[in-house]
């Protein structure tokens, strides 16, 4: 259904001489409705060509900077595109954001640049983000929004770095705030993907009952969504099916589901899940 209205909104639009209306309609139908149902890949293509350039063009800041940071930067840090590049598309829309004094996308985009620079090592920390661009004790997380963000990418880099002990404590407190604060927004399935992998992690280490529930309830919401017509989670369901093998003890269909995951991953170019 709310695939279909978005699809109706962008019809109507298309019907409208302005370009203005067609941003915002495209921008906010790809970051917030088609990634359900859609390849995010997909999306890419109209959020720079119709979202970002259009609303340029119209003078419409808030809808030129979220396609510019959906389409450049979120979406190829969660399909695993090369860190340097999406370390390129960081500088370059950082600097745009402060000429347009985009405050809230100017956090963001630190942050992910943060988030990238403890990944090649060149910050003192691996899951917090304390670095020369971002430090998230300086910082005053002024609205939930913010404070989402930043758990977002210390769960991302809990699951790379295999702490998951720190990745589960996270994901046991900060729960599905992604999903109730911002509600549809892309980046919130990855979240809840990246929170799954470290719950289970620990639910195979520990066997606590905390953790197993957890783990669990992510995989069926995960299973639900697949169900519900979303391509983007199909090797997410892989993995959480392989996992729950492994606490199942039938490890044969661990290793043929493992096997599963990293071949739809390599596929789809979701280069940090198949690692």
């Amino acid at each position: 259904a709310g695939r279909q209205s978005a699809e109706k909104a962008i019809r109507m639009q298309e019907r409208l001489p302005s370009k203005a209306v067609e941003a915002a309609t495209v921008c906010r139908a790809h970051v917030l409705v088609f990634h359900s149902s859609s390849l995010i890949h997909d999306s890419v293509r109209p959020l720079m060509e119709r979202g970002y350039r259009f609303a340029m063009q119209a003078g419409d800041i808030d809808t030129a900077m979220l396609s510019l940071v959906a389409g450049d930067i979120s979406i190829p840090l969660m399909s695993g595109r090369e860190l340097t590049a999406v370390k390129r598309a960081c500088k370059l829309a950082l600097s745009q954001a402060k000429q347009l004094a985009s405050y809230d996308n100017i956090m963001f985009i630190k942050m992910v640049l943060q988030t990238i620079m403890n990944l090649e090592d060149q910050a003192n920390n691996t899951v917090l983000l304390k670095g020369p661009v971002y430090d998230e004790d300086e910082v005053n997380l002024s609205t939930p929004i913010d404070r989402i963000l930043v758990n977002y990418m210390k769960s991302f880099l809990c699951a790379i770095f295999a702490e998951y002990e720190l990745g589960a404590a996270l994901a046991l407190k900060k729960g599905n705030e992604f999903a109730k604060g911002s509600p549809g927004n892309m980046s919130m399935v990855h979240d809840t993907f990246l929170r799954g992998v470290s719950l289970y992690a620990m639910a195979r280490k520990v066997k606590k009952r905390k953790f197993i529930r957890s783990a669990k309830e992510i995989r069926k919401l995960m299973k639900l969504w697949l169900k519900e017509g979303n391509p983007n989670v199909r090797h997410y369901v892989c993995l959480f099916d392989a996992e729950q093998a492994v606490l199942d003890k039938k490890y044969n269909a661990a290793e043929s589901l493992y096997r599963e995951g990293i071949k739809i991953t390599t596929r789809g170019g979701y280069l940090h899940d198949s690692g």
